[in-house]
């Protein structure tokens, strides 16, 4: 008792830890938090009533009564420590340690029951106290040994610190029951506070691992579900672009054949021939806009090779609607390289998206792509013969912003270069 520095020490981890973990409760709403904090207050209530320091603080007279409400206080520790463990511990395919924990609730609540009749009451016998003090050593022993069975089936860094907090509860119990088992003379007192005191300070850490753990299985299944939902949207784009291509495109594909097939036999009716012609036109450019949909749907790698012919085609339909000549020169590798479905699909926006700010502002009369493969990467240069611009005014355009951000998202590079003889953008991508 005359360590008053180690008491008040003590006393302040106590409330600070209560008032910590009060708080933490209306944040969270978890209640072992509660049952936590009740740890350190019922701990600080024992060091109030055993120790003469804090009572000198109130009042200079001492009661024998305040030794028994101590002892109260004491088990209500024990009894705070079981229910925090109970609600914290992920005891669900447990059964062994939820037992023994809850059968150690009932019996810390029967025994503060008995020793409370006892306090208020001195026609109270004192068989169930006795009863309750010979066997709790018996039950805390039990318990004990549960979270050691816990400990042993969840070896996560939480149970690190669980183990450590038991092992000093139990080298501090034994140096405390020396007195009445070897007759050690030894302070119970500071030892008792040393065993509550470093207890909280490792189930504290305990908590704070367990939550890491939570957080970081959390942040992973976040990620899971995340990964899942961008798989199931490219399942479910690859499932659209097959019902386009089996459905729309076999429809498109029998009316042309009719149309065809009819043209031939109509060919003496020049007006008739010219409405079948219109409609030939119309379901061609109907199915090259569903090839343009699938594309832009399906999700499989491309060949380069393939992936080159799709963009010369449409840069040969597009010209040809604008009525500007088209030139295209290839030289590939290795056709059948296979590129990602990333790199062909911002690569085919972004011709698309060039070639319609050429046919908007260059009043060019020919277009040429060339497509170039070396070991590392794919080469793709669109140039125009139209009048240019000058400045930045549309090299900083949306149109253009887009392309440069679009090859930034694959690894690959983006540059343009204007003058009064025609424009050249160069996309380069690494396959």
């Amino acid at each position: 008792m005359e360590n008053h520095v180690f008491t008040f020490f003590a006393f302040g981890f106590n409330v600070s830890c209560s008032l910590y973990f009060i708080l933490r409760y209306f944040a969270k709403g978890a209640l072992y938090y509660i049952y936590f904090s009740g740890i350190g207050i019922m701990h600080s209530a024992y060091m109030i009533f055993c120790n003469r320091l804090f009572l000198n603080l109130f009042s200079k007279e001492w009661h024998p009564a305040l030794l028994q409400t101590s002892s109260v206080s004491l088990s209500a520790v024990v009894l705070f420590f079981y229910l925090f463990m109970l609600n914290f511990l992920d005891l669900e395919s447990e059964k062994f340690t939820k037992t023994i924990l809850r059968f150690g609730c009932i019996y810390m609540v029967a025994g503060i029951f008995c020793k409370m009749l006892k306090l208020s009451y001195s026609w109270a016998s004192d068989v169930s106290v006795n009863f309750f003090v010979n066997y709790f050593v018996v039950v805390d022993a039990l318990v004990l040994f549960s979270l050691f069975f816990y400990v042993a089936r969840n070896r996560k860094r939480h149970s690190f610190y669980l183990l450590l907090g038991i092992l000093v509860i139990i080298a501090l119990g034994l140096c405390i029951h020396g007195n009445r088992f070897f007759g050690w003379d030894v302070s119970r007192y500071h030892l008792r506070q040393a065993e509550i005191l470093t207890g909280n300070v490792l189930f504290f850490l305990m908590i704070l691992a367990k939550e890491k753990e939570d957080y970081q299985k959390i942040t992973q299944e976040l990620a899971l579900a995340e990964i899942q939902r961008q798989k199931d949207i490219l399942d479910e784009r690859d499932r659209i672009a097959r019902d386009i291509h089996d459905e729309i495109g076999a429809g498109v594909s029998a009316i042309k054949l009719h149309l065809e097939l009819l043209s031939r036999k109509q060919r003496d009716q020049k007006e008739v021939e010219s409405d079948l012609q219109e409609l030939l036109s119309v379901s061609d450019g109907v199915n090259q806009a569903m090839r343009r949909m699938i594309q832009n749907l399906d999700t499989s790698s491309m060949m380069i090779g393939t992936f080159v012919s799709y963009i010369s085609e449409y840069c040969e339909q597009f010209l040809k609607k604008a009525q500007i000549r088209y030139v295209f020169m290839e030289t590939l590798t290795d056709e059948l390289r296979v590129l990602p479905p990333a790199v062909t699909r911002h690569l085919s926006l972004c011709i698309k998206e060039a070639l319609n700010n050429i046919y908007k502002h260059s009043r060019a009369g020919e277009v040429s792509l060339t497509v170039l493969q070396d070991e590392t990467s794919l080469v793709i240069t669109l140039k125009d013969n139209g009048v240019g611009f000058s400045g930045s005014g549309r090299t900083d355009s949306c149109g253009i912003n887009n392309m440069k951000n679009r090859m930034e998202l694959i690894g690959g590079t983006f540059s343009i270069q204007s003058s009064e003889k025609g424009t050249e953008i160069l996309l380069r991508a690494v396959i």
